[in-house]
């Protein structure tokens, strides 16, 4: 009777428990903020803090290279100046009595010029332009890539949440059937039919997948807290998530060869370290090319003199050509070392690609595995299903004991749990093969 008194006492807790946090998942519903896949990418391209220091790195680079050209518009100046100065004499310098006389003497000068100066030749300013376009696009491209990286992760958060939701709602079905399983038990053994062992196990197993349905509960409102920081959403609101679509009725990938080639084209990560190559080389030349000669234009047009009124008038016009003869192996210097930072660029590119060639066929192989699996688990469950069904409709005519009832549910479990990572795994593959082919933001860009 102690067992009996005690399973009853288990039984009445777990039901009024699960009520109560029955009712709180429910309220916590209302003011929900749905998200799916294709928000989330966009969400994150857009807020996350990554992409927000890239862009402005972009803009800066922007103005260095504006600063840069400035250096061959024409520099034009103004200046004006009025002076007055008194100077006094001595009347006679010869005489030292104290009688001695002084007179003053005032001194104007005034002058107002405008100066022009202007760079004819320097090739070193021409290809420090070139270097710093070259940077601007680099840092473009370098933004694009932070786009589809914070896109990528914003993925793989959505998804991770996705799959402690779906873990949340196979281990919620699996307490109902626990629960009809231990009503069913309670009641045999009021008529007799059962023993008390029965009931026990049955409280057990109800336990047991209620202590998984509260796991997979804490786990689904971790998930949505850390996407909702990632995506700078109050913590506050409650997200409901929208299931991600697939079909597998898509026409085949292309052949990997076009998906490689296109990557190879589209990654902006790629891209950004090509277009840094490209601005060290041109480095190189801007170091080698301070050894040429620059030539420059100077011009001044104004007035000058006493006063304004009676001023001339005065210009100016020259030509000066800088020629460096020895600068100490200076410049020789820094052209070595921009081209060994060349080289040094060239090692990472050549290591970046296979890096993408390697993530494609990763994704690939993934994809193509989690969509068999997909389709395997699907069967599996739905004969799981039919398997606890057939069970407990036996347990319920007396043709079974509970123990092959909590063994059909185990099974149950495994199979759901088995969908579960197949349907993560391909939703998974799918965002890692846009992001390796360098077109993630687009292809789940909602139309």
């Amino acid at each position: 009777m102690p067992l009996k008194s005690l399973s009853r006492m288990l039984l009445a807790f777990s039901l009024v428990v699960g009520i109560v946090w029955g009712n709180d998942i429910t309220d916590s519903k209302n003011d929900s903020i749905h998200l799916n896949l294709s928000e989330v990418i966009s969400l994150s391209a857009q807020q996350h803090y990554s992409v927000m220091v890239a862009k402005s790195q972009w803009e800066e680079q922007k103005q260095a290279t504006l600063e840069t050209k400035a250096s061959f518009w024409p520099q034009i100046t103004a200046q004006m100046s009025q002076s007055r100065q008194k100077q006094n004499y001595l009347g006679s310098s010869f005489s030292s009595t104290s009688g001695d006389e002084y007179y003053g003497q005032i001194f104007n000068a005034f002058d107002a010029q405008l100066n022009l100066s202007q760079v004819l030749f320097n090739r070193n300013l021409f290809k420090a332009i070139q270097m710093a376009k070259q940077y601007e696009s680099a840092k473009e491209s370098t933004y694009l890539a932070a786009r589809e990286a914070a896109s990528l992760q914003g993925a793989s958060y959505f998804l991770e949440a996705f799959r402690a939701k779906a873990r949340l709602d196979a281990a919620q079905y699996r307490v109902k059937w626990a629960k009809d399983v231990l009503e069913q038990s309670r009641r045999f053994e009021d008529v007799g039919k059962g023993s008390l062992l029965d009931t026990a196990r049955a409280v057990l197993q109800y336990e047991n997948e209620y202590q998984t349905y509260s796991e997979a509960s804490t786990q689904y409102a971790s998930a949505l807290v850390t996407l909702a920081q990632w995506l700078g959403l109050s913590q506050n609101h409650s997200f409901m998530l929208d299931e991600p679509k697939a079909s597998f009725d898509e026409k085949p990938l292309e052949p990997f060869e076009t998906i490689l080639a296109d990557a190879m084209k589209n990654r902006p990560d790629l891209a950004a370290q090509r277009k840094q190559l490209k601005a060290l080389q041109v480095s190189v030349e801007t170091y080698r090319s301070e050894k040429w000669p620059i030539l420059g234009l100077s011009a001044s047009a104004g007035v000058n003199g006493g006063e304004p009124d009676n001023a001339d008038k005065a210009y100016s016009l020259g030509i000066g050509l800088e020629i460096p003869i020895y600068t100490g192996g200076d410049i020789d210097s820094r052209a070595k070392q921009a081209q060994a930072q060349v080289y040094q660029q060239q090692v990472t590119i050549q290591n970046l690609e296979s890096e993408v060639e390697k993530d494609i066929r990763e994704a690939i192989f993934t994809l193509n595995g989690a969509k068999t699996q997909w389709v395997s688990s699907q069967k599996g469950v739905k004969a799981a299903e039919s398997v606890l069904k057939l069970t407990q409709s036996r347990y319920r005519e007396g043709l079974s004991t509970n123990l092959e009832v909590a063994e059909a549910q185990d099974t149950l479990a495994r199979a759901q749990e088995n969908l579960i990572r197949a349907q993560y795994s391909y939703y998974l593959a799918q965002t890692s093969l846009a992001y390796a082919s360098g077109i993630l933001e687009k292809a789940f860009s909602t139309p």
